[in-house]
């Protein structure tokens, strides 16, 4: 697992943020307060952990690497994390279909080339499974994010053909020495490019459970309305969502050094808009889809390098429903299992060496399919050497190898400097 880095978090922090009335009373403080977000520059001392899946500084990060800290994206007007980093250089969030749905592209790759990962673990994709659906940016509140660490250009090398674009890496906050949380609320009017009106409440709570085990607790609920055709109000030209969600991580640290975590999230998320179909029949059409993702991740000191393991089982249930006898497409189901880990070490003073390995599996259970499911493995090994050249010049090199069941071999090296 990606190491991260813990904050005291004292007291109980409240923001409350309200939004009303007219867009035109409301749109000058929003271009403002964007435009002094987008402003602030990157803190060059910041630490990072995903180009090389080793803290390195922002200044000797072999890539293009923004770090947007946790105070930043809450002080923006912004329902998720895909909203906080819009204005992020290099970042191209577009809608895809006609429902407000979105994407986000890096330097022009395709959405599915842009990998999402929560504390080093991915997210899985789904808009190239249920078509458009644009569900892995939903799963983290604001409150409970620590930093975003956004890699612009390939890590494949690292990562797989999912990171060809780039690498989005939200990265929450550990508990403190102290119980501590925060609150979020917002009701008000979306931009009109974004849709109607809106509710939402996040909040976040960790703290110690003893002298070993600590724990940490994050949910979020928000709800936004349809927008309606101008001409035609039975139709939508914006779909209405509702999504709760609610994260635990429980962390041991048997002894110094040494941390186990379990993770666990569920969210469940309904969206609806109103439509027809080619012979004219006016319908609602709603999607339910249910996420469960657990995972199981150590980080520790052996052997004088580090040691990074986890392991995660995810599934993402779809079930459509349509009012005025209209058939719903058949539910399907997708998943994922994974295990990987990988073990840094210092060589001498100017070599670290980093290899690591990935298996996984993934399912997709639907109608369609002879056996009602189909599967695909993927295995892959890693070596990275990280090269001290001088005191202010490195040179980063490596490959992995990747084999598909379905797409055979492939190897994606690396070579970086500056």
């Amino acid at each position: 697992m990606t190491p991260r880095h813990s904050r005291r978090v004292s007291g109980a922090r409240t923001r409350l943020s309200a939004g009303i009335g007219l867009a035109s009373m409301l749109a000058p403080g929003i271009a403002l307060a964007a435009a002094n977000s987008a402003a602030v520059p990157t803190d060059l001392d910041a630490v990072v952990v995903t180009a090389t899946a080793s803290e390195r500084s922002v200044e000797r990060a072999p890539a293009s690497v923004t770090v947007v800290s946790g105070e930043e994206l809450r002080t923006r007007p912004a329902r998720d994390v895909l909203d906080a980093i819009r204005d992020t250089p290099g970042l191209n969030i577009r809608a895809v279909g006609s429902l407000g749905r979105r994407v986000v592209s890096v330097r022009g790759m395709e959405s599915r080339h842009t990998l999402v990962l929560v504390d080093g673990e991915r997210i899985a994709a789904t808009d190239q499974v249920f078509g458009l659906s644009d569900l892995q940016f939903g799963w983290i509140p604001l409150e409970a994010i620590e930093r975003v660490e956004i890699v612009r250009g390939p890590l494949s090398s690292l990562y797989g053909s999912d990171a060809l674009g780039g690498v989005i890496n939200i990265i929450t906050r550990g508990p403190g020495t102290q119980w501590g949380g925060a609150l979020r609320t917002s009701l008000g009017l979306l931009p009109e490019d974004d849709g109607g009106r809106f509710q939402q409440a996040a909040a976040h709570l960790a703290g110690p459970l003893g002298k070993t085990f600590a724990l940490a607790v994050d949910g979020a609920w928000q709800k936004q309305q349809p927008v309606p055709e101008p001409d035609q109000p039975r139709l939508d030209q914006r779909e209405g969502q509702e999504q709760a969600t609610l994260r635990a991580r429980l962390q041991w640290q048997p002894a110094q050094g040494q941390r186990l975590a379990f993770t666990a999230m569920k969210s469940d998320e309904d969206r609806w808009y109103g439509t027809r179909t080619g012979a004219g029949l006016f319908h609602r059409q709603s999607y339910d889809f249910d996420r469960t993702q657990v995972g199981l991740g150590y980080d520790g000191g052996i052997g004088g390098g580090q040691l990074r393991l986890a392991a995660q089982v995810a599934t993402i249930h779809q079930r459509q429903r349509n009012t005025g006898g209209v058939a719903p497409s058949p539910e399907q189901e997708a998943g994922e299992a994974s295990l990987n880990g990988h073990y840094g070490i210092a060589l001498g003073r100017s070599h670290r060496l980093t290899s690591g390995f990935e298996a996984r599996e993934e399912r997709l259970e639907h109608p369609s399919f002879a056996s009602g499911e189909e599967t695909a493995r993927q295995y892959a090994l890693f070596l990275q050497d990280e090269w001290a050249l001088t005191g202010s010049v490195d040179l980063v090199y490596g490959a992995r190898v990747d084999k598909h069941d379905l797409f055979g071999s492939e190897v994606s090296p690396r070579a970086y400097t500056r």
